[in-house]
């Protein structure tokens, strides 16, 4: 049998039940939180029945701190024309091989980029005064 195939699939393996470890875990102190906030509520003469669960927000952190400022002012040296945020979050994700089937993902991705160009505004780039802003790089 391939060696390198068994190691892999033995990592994985170990990974998966420690994963599922760390889940159990987490899982035993929420239900002791429960607990105790239903033992709270009670004191408080509040009742528990009726409140729907909230499912929780899943982000997704996408790129490191300044990653994504520095790839939309790459994508504007490039370009020599100014682009919409828009049009620089699609080529960002491109780029980084992020799926464009998520309206929030790219709505995200769009979040980031504005904020970054907005911290670089008069600096590095130059966003006009029209709407939608179209950003260059500044002369």
């Amino acid at each position: 049998m391939n060696t390198f195939l068994i190691s892999g699939l033995r990592d994985r393996y170990a990974r998966t039940v420690g994963e599922l470890r760390s889940l159990e875990a987490r899982r035993k102190a929420l239900k002791a939180d429960l607990v105790h906030l239903k033992a709270t509520m009670r004191l408080c003469q509040a009742d528990t029945d009726g409140i729907e669960p909230i499912a929780p927000q899943i982000t997704r952190k996408w790129f490191s701190d300044g990653q994504c400022t520095r790839m939309a002012i790459d994508i504007l040296r490039e370009a020599g024309k100014p682009l919409l945020i828009r049009e620089i979050a699609s080529q960002i994700m491109e780029r980084r091989r992020i799926p464009e089937t998520d309206w929030r993902t790219f709505k995200g991705v769009c979040m980031s980029v504005r904020n970054g160009l907005r911290h670089h505004d008069g600096r590095e780039v130059i966003g006009d005064s029209e709407h939608p802003r179209a950003w260059a790089i500044a002369p």
